[in-house]
């Protein structure tokens, strides 16, 4: 029949060469899933952006706090729990509905956002003494959690070269 030979005409032009092209499968409830966590941010007023602590705890990198005694008492503080043999940090502020594909990361709990340090991860600080403009101590306690060494001051030319 004529039906018949028009389509083995078009197998055979696919078969010298014409190209098919077969589209890959989609999985439509990731797909669902996708497009309701965008609408979500989209909607959303603020965003969570971590900041250089948090990433280095999940990177397990080295972190410098420069002139450590120029933050305000809140934020010093908030290294505590980070300084505890725990290495762990409570994002209260974070809230939930975060995809903790970090494996530093425990998860939502009933007073925040739990992140457990990488165990390369590691702080440095630095500061001057206080008693100058600005600069004070820091609290006994943050301060038993760091070795001081002590860096006297450079008067000789030959000590920087």
């Amino acid at each position: 029949s004529a039906s018949d030979r028009k389509s083995s005409k078009k197998r055979r032009k696919l078969e010298e060469g014409g190209h098919l092209f077969v589209r890959d499968t989609v999985d439509l409830g990731a797909m669902v899933s996708k497009v309701k966590n965008l609408y979500q941010r989209y909607c959303s007023l603020f965003e969570w952006v971590d900041g250089p602590l948090v990433t280095s705890m999940r990177r397990g990198d080295l972190l410098l706090l420069d002139e450590m005694s120029l933050a305000e008492d809140a934020v010093l503080e908030r290294l505590n729990s980070v300084l505890e043999p725990s290495r762990m940090l409570i994002l209260a502020e974070k809230g939930g509905d975060d995809d903790s594909s970090s494996g530093s990361d425990t998860g939502s709990t009933s007073s925040g956002y739990e992140v457990r340090a990488h165990e390369d991860f590691r702080i440095f600080a630095t500061m001057n003494p206080g008693g100058d403009f600005g600069k004070r101590e820091l609290s006994p306690a943050l301060r038993s959690r760091f070795t001081e060494i002590w860096v006297p001051a450079v008067t000789d030319r030959v000590d920087v070269d």
